[in-house]
């Protein structure tokens, strides 16, 4: 709004290329026109402001807060604040009616009324959030100081200076023999025009002794307040482009409040920078108020401030002084209708007041510093600024944090940053100690309770991993085990081979414990055999010879491990007494285990055997001939 007014009062932006009625005609500015080009009423008129309560009818919540300006913020919300906000309002010192003024006041105000589209649409986006809005949008002329703000406004009802007979009073949107009251002065030569008084009527000075506090005062205004001896007016005078104003009390309501004003500086060729503004006189101001309430409120809610709180507090406005005593903007023990420094407020029920103001100063001389600004924006992120203090008030400790807040502003090629307030947090030492012992005593019982799940969560691992070791061992050993123990008990080389053979080419599915223990089984056997094989066809030594006995001792051993029933570990059984040349007891282990003999290599030997021991043996080589020839017959099918 700043840059936009600031353009709009350069000729940057003429009048006529403005304006989009065909006639350029600067009248037909309110409702009592039939069609109405733009929408500004007079401050101290009320024919344009009161019209839009008869929409109210007989709504007395309606009719009750109709004066109310705040709750044009919300004009979405009500038909009859939708009217309302339609407007703007104006206020020229000299005299009233839209007609008083010079073409080139009428052009400036219909061009900043330009202001209100974009301001309203501000506001419909924060009003949304829970964000501090403003209270107050408004600006005034230093040439002519034409008062201008957003929204409808009138100073006949809000002001008590004038609501009152002697001004024609007292004022209110109820019709008086079907007319309006009016102002009872239309122009400053009717009457004293509040000369040489103050903005809240006290006598400031007189022809001969003039006030000094601000120049404006000893001239006549149709209005009492003169907007540009307020506070946020006179404060930008000696600074430039965007400024966070001291506290003040406001005209209406009066209460503590804070102004952002931005600082008109009509362009011209000595202008490089927006610093080189600092040293011209502003061509015009455009501030708005803060709605301290929300800060307030949030302060507040701490239910005991004994143990914390937070508040706001100024900085110094000073460039070349340190006689300065901070400002409370907000704090939860303030009053909010007076204006008071944070000494009064920190220690007004303090028993030992000044020694403990003393002490205070002494340890916040930083607040005194003069003001600053700083080339660019980077302090906003620089926490390390925060200064820690401990405080006493009424012989309290308060761990106290004092955290600048830092304005960044400026234009896109130009930036700067200034402390504008410092926020305060204070923690009742006493308190600290109480919370960390609860806190030290909550973690031991912590460490306790996870000490007990960790253990307890052990011992379950433990015995869940014990449970399913034996599981496992269960499903993939001893299964396994009884199953192989059963096949060998009634499987003789072969079937193991041929077992082995469906298992190893997946035929056939199984564990891979069983499968590994087949293969052990099966390459005993083989082994076996094949070194019988090669010493019956002399291809070893005597000594290989011995050392196949030894081998197949050790393998009977292993081989018996599973088992040694009948039938079990035969090849064992009958070829240890034949490679000893023990024939009887030979044939007599193949008598005692004829069913489940079966091998093709010692078929040669048998024959041998039988033209030996043929007196002796005849009957039992003959049936074992037979039955032979019986497992060959097998072979073959």
């Amino acid at each position: 709004m700043g840059i936009l007014t600031k353009n709009l009062m350069s000729d940057l932006y003429k009048f006529d290329d403005i304006v989009a009625w065909d006639d350029k005609v600067r009248e037909r500015y309110s409702f009592g026109y039939d069609k109405p080009n733009f929408l500004l009423l007079s401050s101290l008129e009320l024919q344009d402001f009161c019209k839009s309560k008869l929409l109210c009818g007989k709504n007395q919540t309606c009719l009750n807060q109709y004066n109310s300006f705040s709750l044009q913020y919300n004009y979405m919300n009500d038909q009859v604040l939708y009217e309302k906000a339609q407007y703007s309002t104006y206020q020229y010192p000299l005299s009233l009616g839209w007609q008083n003024l010079t073409t080139s006041q009428k052009e400036y105000l219909i061009k900043m009324d330009l202001n209100r589209i974009f301001v309203q649409t501000i506001v419909i986006n924060q009003s949304q959030e829970d964000i501090i809005l403003p209270n107050l949008i408004y600006s005034a002329n230093e040439q002519d100081g034409i008062f201008y703000t957003i929204f409808s406004m009138n100073f006949l009802m809000m002001f008590s200076q004038i609501n009152n007979q002697k001004y024609g009073g007292p004022f209110s949107c109820d019709l008086v023999n079907g007319n309006y009251q009016q102002y009872k002065y239309t122009n400053v030569n009717q009457f004293d025009g509040f000369q040489y008084q103050d903005s809240f009527g006290n006598i400031c000075g007189d022809a001969t002794n003039k006030c000094t506090q601000c120049s404006y005062y000893n001239l006549k205004r149709i209005f009492s307040v003169e907007w540009r001896c307020r506070p946020w007016y006179q404060q930008s005078q000696n600074q430039f482009y965007i400024l966070f104003g001291q506290p003040y009390i406001s005209i209406n309501p009066n209460i503590v409040g804070s102004t952002i004003t931005f600082k008109v500086v009509i362009d011209n060729q000595k202008i490089k920078s927006i610093k080189d503004e600092y040293s011209y006189k502003q061509d015009a101001v455009v501030a708005t108020d803060i709605d301290l309430t929300l800060i307030l409120n949030r302060y507040q809610q701490n239910k005991d401030l004994n143990i914390e709180y937070s508040y706001l507090i100024s900085t110094n406005p000073s460039s070349n002084s340190t006689e300065y005593s901070p400002l409370v903007i907000a704090h939860p023990m303030m009053n909010i209708t007076n204006l008071q420094t944070v000494y009064d407020v920190e220690f007004y029920n303090s028993t030992n007041k000044e020694n403990e103001i003393y002490l205070f100063k002494n340890q916040t001389s930083f607040l005194n510093d003069t003001f600053q600004t700083y080339q660019n924006c980077s302090f906003q992120m620089l926490f390390n600024n925060s200064q820690i203090r401990i405080i006493t008030k009424n012989n309290i400790k308060y761990l106290t944090i004092f955290t600048p807040i830092f304005i960044c502003f400026g234009t896109i090629y130009e930036q700067a940053s200034n402390i504008n307030s410092y926020y305060v947090k204070a923690v009742s030492l006493q308190q600290m100690d109480q919370d960390t012992y609860q806190v030290n005593q909550m973690q031991e019982i912590m460490v306790k309770t996870i000490f007990i799940i960790y253990s307890t969560l052990v011992v379950i691992i433990l015995v869940l991993f014990y449970f399913l070791t034996k599981s496992f061992l269960f499903y993939n050993f001893e299964i396994p085990i009884q199953i192989l123990t059963q096949f060998i008990q009634n499987a003789d080389s072969q079937s193991i081979f041929i077992f082995y053979q469906k298992i190893n080419k997946k035929e056939l599915k199984t564990s891979q414990e069983l499968k590994n223990l087949i293969l052990a089984i099966n390459n005993v056997v083989l082994n076996l055999q094949e070194k019988v094989k090669s010493k019956f066809q002399n291809q070893e030594s005597d000594q290989s010879y011995l050392d196949i006995q030894t081998a197949l001792s050790q393998q009977l051993i292993t081989f018996q491990a599973f088992s040694h029933l009948t039938g079990i570990g035969l090849c064992l059984n009958y070829r240890f007494p034949y490679l000893q040349n023990d024939y009887p007891y030979f044939l007599d282990k193949i008598d005692h285990n004829f069913n489940n003999i079966y091998d093709p290599y010692i078929a040669y030997d048998i024959n041998n055997l039988k033209s030996q021991y043929k007196n002796k043996f005849t009957n039992e080589l003959n049936f074992y001939e037979v039955f032979y020839e019986d497992q060959q017959e097998k072979i073959e099918i």
